[in-house]
Formats: C-alpha cells, sequence, structure tokens
C-alpha cells in the first residue's frame, strides 16, 4: 500500500511539473524576443567606445606614433629620391664641364651611383670616369642621412607596436570589466530572456 500511494504522489507531481513547465514556457515565450544583429559597416559609436575603453591619452599615443611612422618612411622615400636628383645633376653637370664622355660611363653603372667598387662586379669594356674626389663624402653624407631617418623609422615603428599592444590590452580589459560588473547587477529577467 506505501508503495502504491508512493507511486501515485510521484505520478501526481510528475503531473503537476508538466503542468509548470507548460506554463514557465508560455511565460518564458513572452521574455524571450528575436535577437537583433547589424550588418554593414561598424557604427562609429563602435571606435568610440572602444577609443574610450583604451583610455585617451593611450590613444593619442598610438595616433601620434603611427604619423610619425609614416612621416619617417615618407621622409626616406623622399632623401632616396632628392639623393638620385642630386647623383643625376651632379652628373650631368660634370659632362658638360668635362665634354663627351665614353658609352660606358652613362647609365646605372656610374661609379657615382654606386656605394661600393663596380670593378669587383664586371670587367667594363670601357673605363669609367674618375669620381670626383668629393664624390666619397657626398655618399657618406647621403648614406648617413638615410641611415638616421631609417633607424628613426623603425624605432617609430617599434614603439607604435608596443603602444598598440598596450591600447588593446587596456581596451579588452576595461570592456571585459564593464561587461562583468553588468551582467552580475542584471536583474533575473535578464537570464530569463538571455
Amino acid at each position: 500500500q506505501e508503495a502504491d500511494s508512493a507511486t501515485g504522489q510521484s505520478v501526481g507531481n510528475l503531473e503537476k511539473t508538466k503542468e509548470g513547465l507548460e506554463g514557465e514556457e508560455n511565460a518564458c515565450g513572452r521574455l524571450l524576443q528575436e535577437e537583433s544583429k547589424k550588418e554593414g559597416a561598424v557604427a562609429l559609436q563602435v571606435y568610440r567606445a572602444y577609443w574610450r575603453a583604451m583610455g585617451r591619452g593611450l590613444a593619442l599615443a598610438i595616433l601620434l606614433s603611427l604619423l610619425l611612422m609614416q612621416a619617417t618612411r615618407n621622409a626616406a622615400d623622399w632623401w632616396l629620391s632628392h639623393w638620385i636628383s642630386q647623383l643625376k645633376a651632379d652628373k650631368n653637370s660634370s659632362q658638360e664641364a668635362s665634354g663627351p664622355t665614353s658609352p660606358g660611363s652613362t647609365g646605372l653603372l656610374s661609379s657615382q651611383l654606386l656605394l661600393f667598387s663596380p670593378g669587383s662586379l664586371y670587367t667594363s669594356v670601357f673605363p669609367l670616369p674618375k669620381a670626383a674626389p668629393n664624390s666619397s663624402s657626398d655618399v657618406r653624407f647621403y648614406l648617413t642621412i638615410y641611415a638616421t631617418i631609417a633607424g628613426i623609422n623603425s624605432l617609430c615603428t617599434l614603439l607604435r607596436a608596443v603602444l598598440f599592444a598596450a591600447g588593446t590590452l587596456q581596451a579588452a580589459a576595461t570592456l571585459h570589466r564593464r561587461l562583468l560588473h553588468r551582467v552580475l547587477l542584471a536583474p533575473v529577467t535578464f537570464f530569463y530572456s538571455t
């Protein structure tokens, strides 16, 4: 008899549980909404939130280092073009002063354009004209300026990389802390509907 009454109570409890679950499903159905999503370009407010999470000072430092890196890169390219144009101008002025030269002295294999001795790379049919006595100091001057600009560019690139890594870590920590705080303080209905 006790076993029959226990089975009857458990069947009754099971029916009550099923009715309760159906009621909760109806209640939850009203709480649940279809998840919304956005498509297309990232909104400006997302960038602003990330900027604030990173910290304005750190974000400005990243932008400044990015601009410095690109400026030094452009300066290195400009310096090379300036160097080549000066060499061409010097070559033209020396050709006008010395008169016609042999065909082997023109072009890219001119001794003024090379930073190394051309004799070790090829044997010239026509003798190369002698470079001006100060041409090695000119090459040294242009090369020193170029190396300085390239070194500054490398430092700016390293600075940008370090600041960017620090900024992303700072933004991630800030966004996680805000998200955790809001989830922990959310009302219970948030957990039913999410």
